[in-house]
Parts: C-alpha cells; sequence; structure tokens
C-alpha cells in the first residue's frame, strides 16, 4: 500500500510540474491559429491560461476551440473561416466535420469572449457561418474594424443593424452582392434609421451599384477615406455613373483612395467589349469622379482595358494633380482589345502629376523597324531644340516616381531599351519598371534603336 500511495503522489507531481511548465510557455503567447482540430487532455483544459493572447484564428476543422481560448483579456483580434463546402471523404472529428458544427463551435467560442467582456476590436468571418453566429460577431460594440464574407446570411436585416449598431466601426469590408437596393431602402424607412455608419473610414463592399449608390447618402459626409468596391452590375458600367455623383456628394473632399474592380460575364470569351458595353470605362463615364479633390490612389481592374486615349488620361492627370498611385491596367498580350495609349503619356503625367510615386498603364511600346534609320539632321535636331529650352534642367522634370508598370512589351531589344532610357531620363527616381511574364529581356548590353532615341529625345524636350 505505502508503494502505490509513493506511486500516486510521484504521479501528482510529474502533472504538476507539467502544467507549471505549460503555463510557463502559455504566458508568453501573443497569437494562436488552429487549422485542424485541439488535442488538448482534458485535465489541462481548466488549468492553462494565456494571458497575453491577442490574436487568434480558427480556420475550417480548427473552428472547435478549447474553452481556455476565451480567458484572455488581451484579446483583442479573432480571425474565423468556418468554410463553405462539405467534404465527403473527410471523416468526423469530434463532432465538428461539418459546416454546421464548425459554426456551433465558433458561435459558443464568441458567446464565452462576449460573456468574459473582451473588448474585441477586429474580427473576421468568412464561410457558411450561421444568422445566430453573424448576430454573435455583431454583438461587440468594441469593434473597429469588421469583415464579413458570409454569403445570404448577411440578410438586408443583418446589413441594418450592423450599419446603425456599430458606433466604432472604422473598417468594413462586406460581400452584399444579393441585398437589392430597394430592401435596403424599404428597411431604412420603416426604422427610420440614423446616419448609416457614422466613423466608417474605410470600406469594401461586393454590392450592386444601385445599393452602394443609396446608402451613400445616408452616411456622414467627409468621413469615408478609402473604397474598395468590387462591382456587381450585369447592365454594364453605365450604372456605376450615378453612383459616381453620389460618392463625390459624401466624400468628394475626404475620399483618398479608390479601388474598382470590374469582372461581368461576357457572351463572348473574345469578344468586344465595345459591343455590349459601348460606354466601357469611357472619359464621360469616369468624369463625375474629377470631384474627389483629395485623392490619392486610383486602381481601375476590369475585364477589359478602359477606353482611353493619351488626351483622355491626361485629362484625368489634370483632376488628381495630388495623385500618388494611379492604376489604369496594363496590356497582358499584344492582343488586347482596343489600341493602347502611347509613351508619350508619361511625358504628360509628369508634367501635371508631380506626386506620382507608382504608375500603370497600357501603353503600347513602338517597335520601329530596322530600315528607314534617322539621318545626322535629324539625331541632332533634338539637341538643338534643349538649346532652345535653356538646357537639359529645363526638359527634365523633378519627380519621385518610382514603380512603373505597362504589362507586354515588342520583340525589339532595341526598341525596348530605348524605351527604358526615355522613362529613366523622365522620371530619374525610378527602381522599378515591370512588364508582364511575356515581356521580352532587356539585356544590359544592347545598343538602343537610333530611330526610337531620336523619337523620345522629341518627347523629353517637349516635356518642358
Amino acid at each position: 500500500m505505502a508503494h502505490l500511495t509513493n506511486r500516486v503522489q510521484a504521479d501528482d507531481q510529474v502533472q504538476r510540474d507539467a502544467v507549471t511548465r505549460l503555463n510557463a510557455y502559455a504566458s508568453r503567447v501573443k497569437a494562436i491559429r488552429h487549422v485542424e482540430p485541439v488535442a488538448l487532455p482534458a485535465p489541462f483544459q481548466s488549468l492553462v491560461a494565456l494571458p497575453q493572447l491577442a490574436h487568434a484564428q480558427f480556420g475550417w476543422r480548427g473552428c472547435e476551440p478549447a474553452p481556455l481560448w476565451a480567458v484572455s483579456k488581451a484579446l483583442r483580434d479573432v480571425d474565423i473561416s468556418i468554410g463553405y463546402a462539405e467534404d465527403p471523404g473527410m471523416p468526423a472529428i469530434d463532432g465538428c466535420s461539418t459546416v454546421v458544427g464548425r459554426s456551433d463551435a465558433m458561435l459558443q467560442y464568441l458567446e464565452r469572449v462576449g460573456a468574459a467582456a473582451v473588448p474585441i476590436e477586429t474580427l473576421r468571418l468568412r464561410g457558411a457561418a450561421s444568422e445566430q453566429l453573424v448576430r454573435q460577431a455583431l454583438s461587440f460594440a468594441s469593434l473597429t474594424a469588421l469583415q464579413l464574407r458570409v454569403g445570404k446570411q448577411l440578410s438586408t436585416q443583418v446589413l441594418l443593424t450592423l450599419a446603425t449598431a456599430a458606433p466604432c466601426l472604422e473598417a468594413l469590408d462586406i460581400e452584399a452582392h444579393h441585398i437589392t437596393a430597394e430592401s435596403m431602402c424599404a428597411s431604412v424607412s420603416s426604422a427610420s434609421a440614423p446616419l448609416l455608419f457614422p466613423a466608417l473610414r474605410d470600406l469594401r463592399i461586393n454590392s450592386t451599384p444601385g445599393l452602394f449608390g443609396m446608402m451613400l447618402p445616408l452616411m456622414p459626409p467627409s468621413v469615408l477615406r478609402s473604397v474598395h468596391f468590387d462591382v456587381c452590375a450585369p447592365d454594364g458600367p453605365s450604372a456605376l455613373l450615378p453612383l459616381f455623383g453620389a460618392l463625390v456628394a459624401t466624400a468628394g473632399s475626404s475620399l483618398e483612395s479608390l479601388v474598382l474592380e470590374y469582372w461581368p460575364d461576357f457572351e463572348e470569351e473574345e469578344g468586344d467589349p465595345r459591343t455590349e458595353f459601348p460606354d466601357w470605362f469611357t472619359l464621360d463615364l469616369l468624369r463625375p469622379l474629377a470631384g474627389l479633390i483629395s485623392l490619392r490612389y486610383f486602381r481601375l481592374t476590369a475585364a477589359r482595358l478602359p477606353c482611353l486615349d493619351d488626351k483622355d488620361v491626361g485629362e484625368i492627370g489634370k483632376w488628381w494633380r495630388q495623385v500618388e498611385h494611379l492604376d489604369l491596367g496594363t496590356r497582358d498580350q499584344r492582343s488586347d482589345w482596343g489600341p493602347g495609349l502611347t509613351p508619350g503619356v508619361y511625358a504628360s503625367l509628369a508634367k501635371m502629376c508631380p506626386m506620382l510615386k507608382s504608375l500603370a498603364l497600357p501603353v503600347d511600346v513602338p517597335e520601329f523597324a530596322d530600315e528607314g534609320q534617322p539621318s545626322v539632321e535629324e539625331m541632332l535636331a533634338p539637341f538643338g531644340r534643349m538649346r532652345k529650352a535653356e538646357g537639359w534642367g529645363r526638359v527634365q522634370p523633378r519627380h519621385g516616381l518610382e514603380e512603373i508598370r505597362y504589362g507586354v512589351l515588342p520583340d525589339a531589344p532595341g526598341a525596348v531599351k530605348a524605351f527604358d532610357m526615355f522613362l529613366v531620363a523622365l522620371f530619374p527616381s525610378v527602381k522599378r519598371t515591370e512588364g508582364s511574364p511575356e515581356s521580352a529581356p532587356v539585356r544590359a548590353g544592347q545598343d538602343p534603336h537610333p530611330a526610337a532615341v531620336v523619337h523620345y529625345l522629341n518627347m523629353l524636350v517637349d516635356c518642358r
């Protein structure tokens, strides 16, 4: 008996030592990430705390947290990815192999966090979450940043609750393409809602232009700082025109960043979008955006390149002389629809937008035929024009541009070499130029094409 008693006491001491060591380690943990079920022996679950835990990430089968994860008062950032589809070949593990099981487990987790009065600041919820889980996610009044990518579980009523009951929310990322402007308008009217999203500064939204445009006048003026709009507009980009007006009216003086993404389904894979959408991001369509007087960043990413020429881009440069990042897309292949811009557009923007730091344009770099080399007089003419312009210092603008992207280049190394020399002369601070993976490499020892040199020298002289 004495031997057995000593054995039990020894085992207890081993367990106490193990708990002590585990607690010492756990006290230093600030972040956890689980994509598989957490296997923790039952004796430890009530003894281990993570007092410094600030960030918790759960994904798929890792969405069954142990009760201890909710203990930390330091928790501020929670990331949950429930998943969407079931995998028939996945074995059941602790009753959490289904979407419903994972969603229920995370609901219990957030309820424990809420019961502990932990002031969560950032919450990301993705996947087939239940309505109860979504509503629990909205119950944290302390949220300053929220991502909800939960499909149709983001109902009109839930969106209205989010818009009116999150006083501290500054950053929002939602998927709402299934919500109509009419249903949202009816909900707002029946609820006599006050201002929507009173503190929102950064918004990413996937919706119809109608829904976004309906909400904008109900948001406080001059608060929005950045918008990333994933456009859902089957009838073409013309639906954006009223939205652009509403955006300027609400955030014309405050918006600094605007990203537009538009990927409609064309009837024919290689069809000309001008046939189906004659207003495919023309200057007239974009013109209302000229009212964004504080814009620093603009990116347009679409299924086809915008219908703009050099003169149009020059006009855009006049709208936003303070712009620092301008991205109108690049040519991924030489056969991309429509004529591209010419290198002359760089000279125009160099004069009009002195704050540029990065630039992406669908420019067509000319190849220049081998025959017809310029004469000596033609090659010397730009230098005479420089002297009349009072020297090279008047020709070369001072600029801070560091990155240029232009897409595919022609298979003409001499022309490409001259083009690169032109860019460096125009933007001396440029550190990186990028084409597409198909771009022809420019060899360091390659001589520039003489006709191309003359062509670009004349452009530089004109840029004064």
